[in-house]
């Protein structure tokens, strides 16, 4: 598929020795970025709904009040599972207030359920 639009998205590189949940994290946000719309056909792709699923679960929580790209990592994490989407949002923002990196701040939180504490402290080891 055409991966356009995918090499903005950041890469994460986080030493942790558990990289199975990052990588499909990763790997649904490939899957999002593929453009397998078939013209001829007029149907969307079930990768093409996919990604419509994931743009309008992005466009939910960031007309709630979200930053986009906290939401974007978040429905790529979560799905639409609000209460999951809405903490990771306000603990990425805290991690980001911290000055943590992107790559950091998602992977912490991914790795340890949004608990703040834990991403702080595995952030500052990653160090």
């Amino acid at each position: 598929g055409n991966l356009s639009g995918y090499s903005d998205v950041p890469q994460t590189v986080l030493p942790f020795e558990d990289l199975e949940l990052e990588q499909k994290v990763i790997g649904d946000l490939k899957t999002t970025y593929e453009d397998c719309l078939d013209p001829s056909a007029g149907m969307k792709s079930p990768a093409q709904a996919l990604n419509d699923e994931w743009h309008s679960a992005v466009t939910k929580f960031t007309n709630m009040g979200c930053d986009k790209e906290a939401a974007s990592f978040a429905v790529a994490a979560y799905g639409d599972q609000e209460e999951k989407v809405l903490e990771f949002a306000k603990e990425y923002s805290s991690l980001k207030d911290m000055g943590f990196s992107t790559e950091k701040a998602v992977g912490a939180l991914v790795m340890h359920d949004n608990k703040l504490d834990l991403a702080v402290a595995a952030c500052c080891i990653s160090d």
